[in-house]
């Protein structure tokens, strides 16, 4: 008998083979990017969108993230922020279409709904779960600047502790400044 060859008159192509290379680089390419463990950038997590300083019972904090809103309907701004590890965060809302000085807890004679307020949290990593939180007390807010696109202004608070989260005792937050874009 004959000893059949595995060569082929035809040229073999192998463009098939080719086609496929191109994709298959890009998934596994795709793959280990997506399952590395990657830190995220700042902006992605920490938004920073001016800045928003304070004393907390005397001493100096400052916030690394800083997010603002500027609500028409109903009209307020609100502004967060919080340490870039997340332990401590700061936050206020008032009710104001323009630069003035506002009392926390709301506009005089109240009205339904549009309460001016502020929060502060604490020690946020030490505590699963709940973390110590202090809330709405007595306090101004000034805003001296107010536009569509920023705002600006000073406040300070003697905030409450919320015992349901394990806090204690008042919060003096004095010197607070705030600059922040929407």
């Amino acid at each position: 008998m004959k000893a059949r060859s595995r060569t082929s008159s035809r040229p073999r192509s192998h463009a098939p083979r080719r086609v496929w290379r191109r994709p298959a680089l890009f998934f596994v390419t795709l793959v280990i990017n997506a399952c590395s463990p990657t830190v995220p950038s700042s902006t992605s997590y920490c938004p920073l969108n001016g800045s928003l300083v304070a004393q907390i019972d005397g001493v100096a904090w400052s916030a690394d993230c800083v997010a603002a809103t500027n609500s028409v309907v109903p009209r307020y701004i609100e502004i967060k922020g919080n340490t870039q590890d997340g332990a401590q965060w700061l936050t206020f809302r008032v009710y104001a279409a323009q630069p003035g000085t506002y009392q926390l807890g709301g506009p005089e004679p109240p009205v339904v709904g549009v309460v001016s307020s502020a929060g502060l949290n604490l020690e946020c990593q030490h505590h699963p779960g709940t973390c110590p939180a202090w809330g709405t007390g007595t306090g101004t807010i000034t805003i001296s600047n107010l536009t569509g696109a920023s705002a600006s202004g000073t406040f300070s608070f003697d905030l409450i502790a919320n015992t349901l989260t394990g806090a204690t005792g008042a919060k003096a937050v004095t010197n607070g400044r705030f600059n922040v874009t929407f």
